[in-house]
């Protein structure tokens, strides 16, 4: 076990995290650059699903 911690190079400091990364972070800021809560994105979906439920009981 200890010479495979030996052999086993570090994580390069200098690597870039690939696009697909990039592209998902990205979605969780607005165009001006402020962070989006995925937990205020599940509550409005919440409110949305409970408001489209009130009115198809209403029909």
């Amino acid at each position: 076990m200890a010479a495979l911690l030996l052999i086993s190079s570090p994580i390069d400091a200098e690597e870039l995290p690939d696009a697909e990364l990039l592209e998902f972070l990205a979605d969780w800021e607005t165009e001006d650059g402020q962070w989006i809560d995925p937990t205020t994105l599940e509550q409005a979906i919440q409110l949305h699903d409970a408001a489209a439920r009130e009115v198809e009981h209403n029909d």
